[in-house]
């Protein structure tokens, strides 16, 4: 089953129609639908065609009380989690990064300071991966943190750009 997925759209058409096809009795058959309507819980609500769980059902030929139960099935669960991380970390982890940028180095944001830790503890776990080197944040003041923010996305910056 064949589902194409963007960070904005998700096109699941297709699937729906293999997944209609499928037995509704076997494993088979659920296993099809249960897929689907992972694919369309990845999907951000603004986004989903259909828009609401009961035109999915009607669409999968099934009840919402049963896209009520795949929720605490534990395959749908195990698969969610799954796609919903590498739907993360391909498509959102940037913009992730530059709100906390934002948020680290603006004086008049009072979640500054967490967004700063937030930001570093990131960098530093790339950076410890690479280098093999530790940093400890927790004693830094919140004015060391955010020099240091400024100074990795400078560096970060200029390696993208192929500055040295």
């Amino acid at each position: 089953m064949e589902v194409t997925t963007t960070p904005e759209t998700t096109d699941i058409s297709d699937a729906i129609s293999d997944a209609r096809e499928a037995d509704k009795t076997s494993r088979d058959g659920a296993v099809a639908r249960m897929d689907v309507y992972v694919e369309w819980l990845l999907v951000p609500v603004d986004s989903r065609i259909p828009k609401f769980k009961k035109d999915l059902a009607a669409l999968l030929d099934i009840t919402v009380e049963t896209l009520r139960k795949y929720d605490h099935d534990p395959w749908v669960r195990k698969e969610y989690l799954k796609r919903s991380r590498v739907a993360f970390t391909v498509s959102r982890a940037a913009a992730v990064i530059d709100n906390l940028f934002r948020r680290a180095t603006d004086p008049m944001d009072p979640q500054g300071v967490t967004a700063a830790r937030t930001l570093m503890q990131y960098f530093v776990a790339q950076d410890e991966t690479e280098a093999g080197e530790r940093i400890d944040l927790s004693s830094m003041t919140s004015d060391e943190l955010v020099e240091l923010a400024l100074r990795v996305a400078s560096a970060d910056a200029k390696g993208k750009r192929g500055d040295s």
